[in-house]
């Protein structure tokens, strides 16, 4: 049985038996629904977040508050109507949502976490942004969508989570007087295809839209790598990913979030192997070989001070379940280990 398949069927299983999910939620009234037992019943996408942030003041505020996209995922289940997530089960953004959000403020927790990846991290930083209703200042040690504190990396008009190049979950580390940035790209059931990003006029945009990152000076990307290599999803992701590391690092330096170093980081589960196996890019199969990962490849991508690192996510859970001795954290633990990673995640 395929990976996907399995981690929807199991995600059916939870929506059908567990007592945080509405026996209203788990009669969806329309086809689709009813034939995809991973598919919340469409006005109840709110059950998709473990039960303790699913209040007003939570998760809803502080996404509407910074005006962040929720994925709705058309056509693949995630046609869910409303400001809230998506009523598909298996949302990658849902499952990194309610990993983060639930510890969003715990310090200790948080770097135990980055200590995880860089064991130099002493501390976290507080990540700021504005409130798209009062301009208020918002702060956060984890902030969602992350594109940048003012400018996007193709310049375009500022929005989280659509047209823009978004990490799904982004942290600052501190060492000494050096922050450093955390991009977690957060994935579940993702597989790609070769599809090439480069035909068309959208092609064209996206190649004259990098290649001025690939022309500086302080270019972070290998220069043996020809940009064309990159187009070809999950590749063209971790690509961005780290030339958002690196505007951060030197455009933005002189303001709140400049960064002395940033570590790019795709988290999936151990054994999506259709993730983890498919190098969907030709040329980089040509120029590497067919035989590796995408974490193999994706190390070639990067120099010092952006650094590429894969971690599988029952990895950062072991880290959590080390130090998570707090009552307050047992139910969401419970919910975590339930729904996920006693599940094959």
């Amino acid at each position: 049985m395929k990976f996907g398949t399995r981690i929807r069927e199991a995600q059916g299983r939870f929506r059908d038996t567990s007592r945080t999910i509405s026996s209203a939620a788990k009669q969806p009234q329309d086809p689709k629904g009813k034939r995809n037992s991973h598919l919340l019943r469409t006005g109840y996408e709110i059950e998709n977040l473990f039960p303790g942030i699913r209040n007003e003041e939570e998760v809803l505020r502080f996404f509407g508050d910074r005006r962040i996209k929720w994925w709705k995922g058309h056509g693949r289940g995630g046609d869910s109507k409303g400001p809230g997530p998506t009523r598909n089960m298996a949302s990658s953004q849902v499952f990194c949502v309610n990993f983060w959000y639930p510890i969003k403020e715990d310090v200790a927790l948080l770097t135990a976490l980055l200590r995880s990846i860089n064991p130099s991290i002493e501390g976290v930083a507080e990540i700021s942004s504005r409130c798209v209703k009062d301009g208020a200042r918002l702060t956060s040690f984890v902030e969602f969508e992350w594109v940048g504190m003012s400018s996007t990396l193709e310049k375009k008009r500022y929005s989280r989570g659509s047209n823009a190049t978004s990490v799904d979950a982004f942290l600052i580390g501190t060492h000494g007087d050096k922050k450093i940035g955390f991009f977690f790209e957060w994935k579940l059931v993702e597989q790609y295809r070769e599809d090439y990003l480069g035909d068309g006029q959208a092609g064209l945009t996206r190649r004259s839209t990098y290649q001025r990152y690939l022309e500086a000076p302080e270019c972070v990307v290998s220069r043996d790598i020809p940009l064309k290599a990159f187009l070809y999803e999950p590749l063209y992701q971790i690509f961005r990913m780290g030339l958002l590391g690196q505007k951060m690092i030197c455009e933005d330096r002189e303001g709140d979030h400049g960064l002395d170093q940033a570590y790019v980081i795709p988290v999936y589960p151990r054994d999506n192997l259709a993730y983890s196996m498919g190098i969907t890019s030709p040329v980089l199969r040509d120029m590497y070989g067919s035989g590796g990962t995408v974490s193999e490849i994706a190390s070639r991508f990067f120099s010092q001070p952006v650094i590429f690192k894969s971690i599988h996510a029952d990895e950062l859970w072991g880290v959590v379940k080390a130090h998570t001795r707090s009552p307050r954290y047992s139910e969401w633990v419970k919910y975590m280990d339930e729904r996920y990673f006693k599940n094959g995640v």
